[in-house]
């Protein structure tokens, strides 16, 4: 019994010759390595074969390309949003995806959606901004909307398949009293009359009024100093 004890106890020594063996062919490839210059043997591979050298080459910059070019999902981001106190009569700018009406965090009253419109500057200050329409959205309406943002939010895919004329509960209006659907009739006036479809120019060219953001009114006031 004693002896086979023994005998299990050296039988390591067969994996340490092993390790030496490896060892001394390493050795042997690095002295290779070095007779043939290092680098100079890549270079010398690389002239062998060139063509795919080049291949390798093309399908990388390919890869590239495509990664570039590739349309992304589309991606909610974070902005803010312009809306109305209808009971203070003030422009209130909400952070974040907010889909009116919604609640003044500060004062409890009940905002539309406001969008502005402009034939130059879309600062408050120098008058040239005015009121396109106010807009909120029906109960039913806005939890279909607030739905498509969660899921663009997670990378789903959002497909509408309905037509203009299939959309209800998204409601705008001019006054902030009487609202109107906005794919109706009475939406289409409301959006396509002449104050929202021309500018005055002085050499009588055609310019339609541009739909202000928060972005574009922080930039105009960095330009004009305001």
């Amino acid at each position: 019994m004693s002896q086979q004890v023994s005998r299990r106890r050296m039988s390591p020594a067969r994996p340490v010759a092993k390790i030496e063996t490896l060892h001394a062919k390493g050795l042997n490839m690095s002295a290779s390595m070095s007779n043939r210059g290092g680098s100079s043997g890549y270079r010398e591979w690389m002239d062998n074969n060139g063509q795919w050298v080049t291949i390798g080459a093309v399908v990388l910059l390919v890869v590239v390309i495509v990664y570039l070019v590739w349309p992304k999902g589309p991606k909610v981001t974070e902005n803010y949003a312009y809306f109305y106190d209808l009971t203070d009569n003030k422009v209130v700018e909400l952070k974040g995806n907010e889909v009116p009406p919604v609640i003044d965090p500060d004062t409890g009253n009940e905002l539309v959606g406001v969008h502005f419109y402009t034939c130059g500057f879309c600062v408050e200050s120098n008058g040239e901004r005015f009121v396109g329409y106010y807009e909120k959205y029906t109960e039913e309406a806005k939890a279909e909307k607030l739905e498509q943002l969660r899921k663009l939010a997670a990378g789903e895919k959002v497909v509408d398949n309905t037509t203009p004329d299939q959309r209800k509960g998204q409601l705008i209006s001019l006054d902030g009293k009487k609202w109107v659907e906005l794919y109706s009739s009475a939406g289409q006036k409301i959006r396509f009359r002449p104050k929202m479809m021309s500018c005055p120019t002085k050499d009588d060219s055609f310019g339609a009024p541009q739909n202000c953001t928060h972005m574009q009114t922080v930039l105009e006031e960095e330009d004009t100093g305001g």
